[in-house]
């Protein structure tokens, strides 16, 4: 566990978990402790541990994309803290898929119920902090980044020196290069919480990320 944000109102605490390592993060008010659960990949005990430790809420369970690695644990979340479940619609068929590995790990696993489709600009708020959906497709068809004052979680779509793969059922690699452009639109001191590895900046990235410049450059062949 590693808090990687904090300020007077926010909280966000990063966890890696599942097979393929995955950053899942818990992103609280620090008042109500009411949250936002994102990506949870695997280790369902060292998630709900923190939950009970902390006394935090989990209001919403949100996977940035449907891949088996970012809702292993869904189902067993949802059931332990009956909070709503949200996906990008175009991700609903990849959810769908993500069963079959998903079982391999837990042959108890479930296709989770969604409550809520996320879209472009849609909104989610815990207590009085909003957080603004981006579509950022290309890695999956349906795959989010999730915006904040200061932060922003982009799933699988850009990671510190790189960029998500295009080469899975759904990618799109003209996708992802109009997905890299918009992040790059955002603060160069933005923070970037990839769903992989290690933290970084918009600015960062911009100025040193291969990929991204390729991306940028027009290059969709890799």
């Amino acid at each position: 566990m590693e808090y990687v944000y904090k300020d007077e109102n926010i909280a966000i605490i990063r966890l890696v978990v599942g097979p393929l390592s995955t950053n899942s993060y818990i992103i609280y008010d620090r008042s109500s402790l009411e949250a936002l659960l994102v990506d949870p990949g695997g280790d369902y005990d060292k998630i709900i541990n923190v939950i009970r430790r902390l006394g935090i809420k989990i209001r919403y369970v949100i996977a940035t994309h449907g891949h088996f690695d970012h809702v292993l644990a869904a189902p067993r979340i949802l059931d332990y803290t009956k909070a709503l479940f949200a996906i990008h619609k175009d991700d609903e068929q990849i959810l769908e898929h993500a069963g079959i590995y998903c079982r391999l790990y837990d042959n108890s696993w479930r296709l989770p119920r969604i409550d809520e489709y996320l879209t472009e600009d849609s909104v989610l708020e815990i207590n009085d902090y909003k957080l603004r959906i981006l579509h950022t497709p290309g890695h999956t068809p349906g795959s989010i980044s999730i915006l904040g004052k200061e932060f922003v979680l982009t799933g699988d779509t850009l990671f510190k020196g790189t960029t998500g793969t295009t080469r899975f059922p759904g990618g799109d690699p003209r996708a992802l290069a109009q997905s890299i452009t918009k992040l790059m639109k955002l603060p160069d001191n933005l923070l970037v919480l990839p769903g992989h590895g290690e933290y970084t900046t918009i600015g960062f990235e911009r100025t040193y990320n291969p990929m991204v410049k390729r991306l940028l450059n027009g290059i969709t062949r890799f």
